[in-house]
């Protein structure tokens, strides 16, 4: 049986004056996600394309279980280089939407930027590449979600219209969430700090890997 262990930290802090304290509480998840992916270029201009990008996994946690990405990508005809970023800006290209990937199709999902580069071996039509997703938000158990994975690919590459290169893609690192709740306070308004740290040790039978947790206290700077 595969299980995942959640340790939270909660701070709860209070003042004079104060009606009500605040608690604060991190949590952290380390995954390490696989995904079987079908990406579609599309020309833009030049050597510039669009990437859209969908993919599944089979073990991820959380129900993280889709990958969905719009970016984009230039590429280098004669060295097979090529790079990947949700910002069209990167590689001069105006007015157009800023790209994101989402991780998840339900209640639990993961939002982020792309940063990839990589070689096209233009003779067997594989490539490999390496980057940067760096968290913004997301939903649910990561609503208000930070952090960064590291991103490897290799792929089959197609240059023939309409078909999607194969990929299998690898994200790795650690998303950080901060939560806060209003705590009742005692009416002689003495300054208190409190600590409690509880933990739940439960099963999650229906994936084929575990979620990991490390915990943390978080005390805002302007609460100190």
């Amino acid at each position: 049986m595969k299980s995942a262990f959640l340790l939270t930290a909660a701070i709860v802090v209070s003042s004079f004056g104060l009606d009500a304290a605040k608690a604060y509480s991190q949590t952290s998840y380390t995954l390490d996600l696989n995904y079987d992916v079908l990406s579609q270029p599309a020309l833009v201009e030049d050597d510039k394309f669009t990437l859209t990008v969908s993919g599944t996994s089979t073990d991820a946690p959380f129900g993280l279980n889709t990958i969905n990405d719009f970016a984009y990508t230039q590429i280098n005809p004669v060295t097979g280089v090529y790079r990947i970023n949700s910002n069209p800006e990167i590689f001069s290209l105006e007015n157009r939407p800023l790209g994101q990937f989402t991780l998840g199709s339900g209640s639990n999902k993961i939002f982020g930027t792309d940063d990839v580069s990589g070689v096209t071996d233009l003779k067997n039509l594989t490539s490999q590449g390496s980057g940067i997703f760096t968290i913004t938000g997301g939903e649910g158990l990561f609503q208000g979600a930070t952090g960064q994975f590291k991103f490897s690919e290799t792929s089959k590459v197609s240059f023939e219209p309409n078909t999607p290169n194969q990929t299998r893609s690898n994200l790795a690192g650690t998303v950080t969430t901060v939560s806060s709740q209003k705590v009742p306070e005692s009416s002689n308004n003495i300054g208190l700090v409190s600590i409690g740290l509880a933990a739940s040790f439960y099963g999650l039978k229906k994936y084929k890997r575990s979620g990991h947790f490390n915990n943390s206290q978080f005390i805002p700077k302007s609460l100190t």
